[in-house]
């Protein structure tokens, strides 16, 4: 979306104040879009021991057209903080200790896994309109 000039006059000046409502005005025609779907929503996860991983990531899975969650967007960006999928051909009986599992964390507000990324974006979006999730791990049970 293009902003007029006024707009982004605003949107800076909004900024430089520190003026909340003069800021979210125009930032609100940013995110909103009239209700429409964005195509991508920023997000930045900040992995603890790891580097960051910034990307694009669509709101709705292009095959089924579902809100994409929490849990599906770690799975596409960090696959390797959560913890494998059962597998039901596994007929060992003794169990292996609890995997760790991720806790997703944003204002500092732990982040449901089954969360709709799109309502994440819309509603806790910091003013440069990315996410940003730090991502710890917790053992099993915790």
């Amino acid at each position: 979306m293009a902003l007029s000039k006024q707009d982004q006059t605003q949107l800076w000046e909004g900024l430089w104040a520190n003026n909340h409502n003069l800021f979210w005005k125009v930032n609100t025609k940013l995110i909103m879009n009239d209700q429409a779907i964005p195509k991508n929503i920023p997000i930045r996860i900040y992995p603890e021991d790891r580097p960051v991983v910034q990307d694009l990531v669509p709101p709705l899975d292009a095959e089924t057209g579902k809100d994409l969650t929490v849990s599906d967007i770690l799975q596409r960006l960090v696959p390797d903080m959560l913890p494998p999928p059962p597998n039901p051909s596994d007929t060992n009986t003794i169990s292996p200790p609890a995997p760790a599992t991720p806790v997703a964390v944003l204002h500092g507000i732990p982040l449901p896994m089954t969360a709709p990324i799109l309502w994440i974006s819309r509603h806790l979006s910091y003013p440069d309109n990315f996410l940003h999730v730090a991502v710890t791990t917790a053992p099993s049970g915790t």
